[in-house]
């Protein structure tokens, strides 16, 4: 997940139209002067949550699981000369999501069978969208010292 816990984080707001196409798009920000650069920036649409990674975090995502699809997007500032390009995770949800009630995405439990087969997964758990990786992932994730990156154990049962 995006860590909330930074101040002034990268954030941007997109057209739902212009990510289901599914094609390159250019988003403009502003305040760039005092923005801290993030490597996974999460847009909200109603229930729906899309996750934009950056160069480096999109190579480990590709690296562990290459049947990602993922869809360019330079973010640019031309006031302060800034071009970043991130890339919209584009992946289906995986069922196998146990829970009784929202409490705490801790408390999310995860069916074991379905998420075997890959290190990655999207997953819907209440009216929440989340990413799942699995631990090596997550360790080879720390190792390039992402910025703005936050990880919650989940139990696999």
């Amino acid at each position: 997940m995006p860590d909330s816990r930074l101040a002034n984080p990268l954030k941007f707001t997109v057209n739902e139209k212009e990510l289901r196409e599914l094609q390159p798009f250019i988003v403009n920000v502003s305040g760039a002067n005092n923005m801290t650069i993030v490597d996974v920036v999460m847009v909200k649409i109603l229930f729906n949550s899309y996750f934009f990674l950056s160069d480096g975090l999109r190579n480990v995502f590709k690296m562990y699981d290459d049947t990602i699809d993922v869809v360019p997007l330079l973010v640019k500032n031309k006031d302060f000369s800034l071009q970043l390009l991130y890339w919209m995770v584009d992946m289906e949800a995986t069922d196998g999501v146990v829970a009784n009630k929202f409490i705490k995405a801790q408390d999310m439990q995860i069916n074991k069978v379905s998420v075997v087969d890959k290190p990655i997964h999207k997953v819907h758990y209440e009216k929440q969208t989340f990413i799942l990786v699995n631990h090596y992932m997550a360790e080879s994730v720390l190792r390039r010292l992402p910025v703005g990156v936050y990880f919650q154990e989940v139990k696999a049962v």
